[in-house]
């Protein structure tokens, strides 16, 4: 049975369209125009434009393969999208990686869930067959809803979020509907890597995956990460920056076990052992802050809880019991007081 996937175009014509296109790259084109249909007519009454479509217009939107989101252009033709190109114009320059590229594939993916589904087979386990059943959206929200309020029911704390990052402002307006809909005090869970971290970067710089200063850093150490080589913090433009840095004289130390793309670009490589970072790590923080006395202290003192009193027992910030405030030492007179004071 052949499968509507636009107006005018079903799934086979839109792969031999495709298949066509391929071909036309193969011989050094570059566009993909009059190759994804050749329906023809003036079906709707419209004009044609000059390929021969009702539509054929490249749109500009955003790619949702990943949280960085890098702003791409959507080529439409009669309603049909037949290729996904990076925006010259955005931040990136107009790269796009082979994961945006492949977006098209899902959009138009024959097997591609668009409804809610239930399980109706309660039993788990490999080879079992969960039942599967489509319900409706109103039926899906329903049943969510009963579930979260049991489980808020017997502690608000736990509901909690767990997803992937792509959108951080949704989820900060779904965190706010929780905590004044159902009273959790949770945020989110850690699911996939660092989680809350992009949400909370999304609150304090407008974007929930803020990334190193590449243009002004003289400097790199790295654990066992690929940032700015081969991943990272918008990948399509951290990479150009980093090698625009480098150009000017940057430099870069990698402690990796083993030769990473990240390692082999290096100025330096540490093949450390396995599950040394800290150790490494903490021997550099000791040579910068007790033999080279490498502090900011200005900014200690009034951008952190750095001069706050330590219970020596605990050794956690004190606060006072009225309040919650931290505590310092005022030098000017020898008194203990709130930080505000």
């Amino acid at each position: 049975m052949e499968r509507q996937i636009g107006e005018g175009m079903s799934r086979r014509s839109f792969i031999a369209g495709a298949s066509a296109a391929a071909a036309v790259l193969g011989l050094g084109g570059t566009s993909l125009v009059g190759c994804a249909s050749q329906q023809g007519g003036d079906a709707g009454g419209e004009a044609l434009s000059e390929t021969g479509h009702q539509q054929d217009e490249w749109i500009p939107t955003s790619c949702n393969m990943c949280f960085n989101q890098c702003s791409i252009k959507a080529h439409v033709v009669d309603g049909v999208v037949v290729e996904l190109a990076g925006d010259e114009n955005a931040p990136n320059g107009g790269r796009m990686c082979g994961k945006g590229a492949s977006g098209i594939m899902q959009l138009y993916d024959p097997y591609r869930v668009t409804k809610p589904m239930k399980r109706t087979n309660p039993e788990k386990g490999i080879d079992i067959d969960p039942g599967w059943e489509e319900i409706t959206w109103e039926e899906a929200y329903t049943l969510a809803a009963d579930k979260i309020r049991e489980a808020v029911a017997e502690n608000p704390n736990n509901f909690m979020w767990g997803s992937v990052v792509a959108s951080s402002v949704a989820e900060e307006y779904l965190w706010f509907g929780a905590m004044g809909g159902w009273g959790t005090q949770e945020y989110m869970m850690s699911d996939l890597c660092g989680a809350g971290i992009h949400q909370f970067s999304d609150l304090y710089t407008t974007t929930g995956n803020s990334g190193p200063d590449w243009r002004y850093c003289k400097y790199l150490i790295q654990f066992g990460t690929q940032g700015g080589i081969a991943t990272r913090h918008g990948y399509n433009v951290s990479c150009a920056r980093w090698a625009d840095a480098r150009d000017e004289g940057a430099k870069m130390t990698v402690f990796d076990p083993h030769m990473s793309a990240s390692a082999q670009k290096a100025e330096r490589w540490v093949p450390i052992r396995p599950g040394t970072d800290t150790a490494a790590a903490l021997a550099i923080a000791n040579v910068l802050v007790h033999e080279l006395d490498l502090l900011d202290y200005p900014y200690l003192i009034n951008r952190t809880n750095g001069p706050s009193l330590i219970d020596k027992e605990t050794m956690r910030v004190v606060y006072l019991e009225d309040g919650g405030k931290s505590i310092y030492m005022d030098e000017s007179d020898g008194k203990i007081k709130p930080y505000d004071e």
